[in-house]
């Protein structure tokens, strides 16, 4: 797995924000978060309760970008509904006066762009599709952060078959410092005789950029993987 390969100890080093600044929810955000950072903190918002290593890292970061309160409910934010889907992502309801309710999800494509009628088809061009890609060449792992107003939401049951998609408004870059002996590890173990693959729910693109740094063969690499296909 990726995660016996690198330290444990991810961290947010890029947050692309894809909303422009006029935008509702910068313009009606609490006055601690910075025109740039509404996308974090949805973000930490949704992943508070999670103990993912990567929604650990996007609550340090928020905690280290405005203080201990990462969901800013002193100003009246509250945040509830919440889903985990292990694989995909997480989803929550955030709510607060004068800024509005909107359900938030962060996670991979599929899951962050689908539509609220239940369908899971992605849509062909996704917002943050390019800067995922270049996130992921890194060898980051790359997650999309979309949300849909409340009323469109619960609107899907009054309006069958009129579809609503998410907007997504930020991507997030997470990285993950290879740990130290990993390197020596594999080569040992491939001196030994012993074919090393990779097994992980990454991206490929970040997952073959991890092996490359490792020295895996890229034809040992299996990408994508849901939880239960790991056993």
């Amino acid at each position: 797995k990726t995660g016996t390969l690198t330290t444990g100890k991810a961290i947010v080093d890029k947050v692309i924000q894809l909303i422009k600044k006029d935008d509702l929810l910068v313009r009606n955000r609490p006055s601690v978060i910075q025109g740039q950072q509404v996308a974090l903190w949805m973000a930490a918002c949704a992943e508070k309760q999670s103990e993912h290593p990567l929604a650990k890292a996007i609550v340090n970061a928020a905690r280290g970008a405005w203080g201990s309160d990462v969901t800013c409910s002193k100003e009246g934010v509250q945040v509830d509904d919440f889903l985990v889907v292990p694989g995909s992502g997480v989803e929550c309801l955030v709510r607060k006066p004068n800024f509005g309710e909107y359900r938030v999800r962060v996670g991979n494509r599929s899951w962050t762009s689908a539509s609220i009628s239940g369908s899971e088809k992605e849509m062909n061009d996704c917002t943050g599709d390019k800067e995922i890609s270049e996130i992921r060449r890194s060898g980051r792992v790359g997650v999309y952060v979309s949300i849909i107003p409340e009323a469109e939401y619960v609107s899907k049951v009054s309006r069958e078959g009129v579809h609503f998609h998410r907007q997504v408004i930020g991507v997030l870059g997470i990285a993950d410092p290879i740990e130290k002996e990993a390197k020596s590890t594999i080569s040992a173990l491939h001196k030994m005789g012993v074919d090393v693959w990779m097994c992980t729910g990454d991206n490929e693109t970040t997952a073959l950029a991890v092996a490359h740094e490792v020295g895996i063969n890229e034809n040992n690499v299996c990408a994508g993987v849901k939880p239960e296909g790991k056993a």
